[in-house]
């Protein structure tokens, strides 16, 4: 292919390469060694994937920017944002593995697994950008349309809410669907007050931006009925301002609800209409596939319309396998394996698993 000549774009690398140099100088107090060849090498390749490559400009500019900083020994220039174009709602399916990819040669990073190979989709922003390119290119060859982040998880990071949404133009950019978790038992006070307030700023931000939203991490681990009940009446409106958002809640283990005692699983999701998506499910971690298929036609029997449950909400084997993928127990095929015995249940009312979380 021959890459067409942009002034403009070629101008916007040299000014990258620029910086670099002076970010070298203050450094060592002396120039990056010219090499020119080198430079035309990156720029080509910078050129090449935005042209054919299918990346934004700035993502492709910053990939290789950072590939040319690495060479010396400077910190990343981080994702640049992109300005957002039409909102773009997220299809009722779920392709994604949150936990369970493996991409070669990944360094370690702070919280992930002792295999440094596997990746946490939540933990993506801890990744350079030349790194974070080749899980991109990782979940695109396994057909993979979704992403899971945790605002809590990047906040405790480090990561500012311009970075973070940053993270989400990326993602957007390159055609994949962020679904958000905003709060964690790990990183949040169980208080609604303090949840909220802490947020509204974030959501303001990503509201009109961001197609899917989640409540929270197991949120029937640390805070109480009543609690998820407040949080999902003040933050999904909150979600909802831009029309087509999808809105979830996430529970511990074999949760599909989080009820008040003595209430049925129809009592939590009635009220919800209008206001939750659906449920993002997490298997009982030590289920046999016959006790899992039970568990799940169990939860379809509901989500179907049946024993009182109004019908219309999304049922997603979000977590299957992913504790034991994280420890090195369960690989990546036998999570997949899992992942597409639960999309294969018995569907009730033409209600089944919308798609797996945790690997196809």
């Amino acid at each position: 292919m021959t890459i067409p000549y942009d002034d403009a774009l070629s101008r916007d690398f040299g000014v990258g390469i620029n910086q670099a140099n002076t970010d070298y100088r203050a450094l060592h107090g002396t120039d990056i060694p010219y090499d020119p060849g080198m430079i035309s090498v990156m720029s080509q390749r910078c050129a090449w994937d935005y042209y054919d490559g299918g990346l934004s400009f700035p993502v492709s500019r910053d990939k290789h920017l950072d590939e040319y900083r690495d060479q010396y020994g400077l910190p990343h220039v981080g994702p640049t944002p992109i300005p957002p174009g039409p909102f773009q709602p997220a299809p009722h399916f779920w392709r994604a593995n949150m936990c369970g990819a493996r991409v070669p040669n990944l360094p370690p990073v702070d919280g992930g697994a002792a295999d440094p190979s596997l990746v946490l989709s939540w933990f993506y922003d801890r990744y350079s950008a030349s790194d974070r390119a080749r899980i991109r290119d990782t979940w695109r060859a396994r057909n993979l349309t979704h992403v899971l982040l945790s605002w809590p998880d990047s906040r405790a990071y480090g990561q500012s809410i311009a970075q973070f949404k940053a993270t989400c133009q990326e993602l957007i950019a390159n055609g994949f669907y962020p679904c958000v978790m905003l709060s964690s038992k790990d990183h949040d006070a169980p208080d609604v007050n303090s949840i909220v307030n802490g947020l509204i700023p974030v959501l303001s931000e990503l509201v009109g931006l961001v197609p899917m939203f989640c409540i929270g991490w197991e949120l029937s681990l640390w805070l109480t009925p009543t609690q998820v009940d407040q949080l999902i009446r003040r933050l999904c409106p909150l979600c909802l301002a831009q029309p087509g958002t999808l809105t979830y809640v996430h529970f511990q283990q074999g949760y599909p609800s989080f009820q008040q005692d003595g209430g049925t699983v129809a009592d939590f999701w009635n009220p919800y209409v209008g206001l939750l998506t659906g449920l993002l499910y997490q298997k009982l971690i030590d289920q046999n596939d016959a006790q899992f298929l039970d568990s799940l036609k169990d939860c379809l029997e509901r989500f179907g319309g049946g024993w009182g449950m109004v019908l219309g909400f999304d049922f997603v084997g979000l977590e299957l396998t992913a504790m034991y993928q994280f420890d090195g127990s369960v690989s990546e095929a036998e999570g997949n394996r899992i992942g597409q015995l639960a999309i294969n249940a018995p569907k009730v009312n033409s209600v089944g698993v919308m798609g797996s979380g945790n690997g196809l």
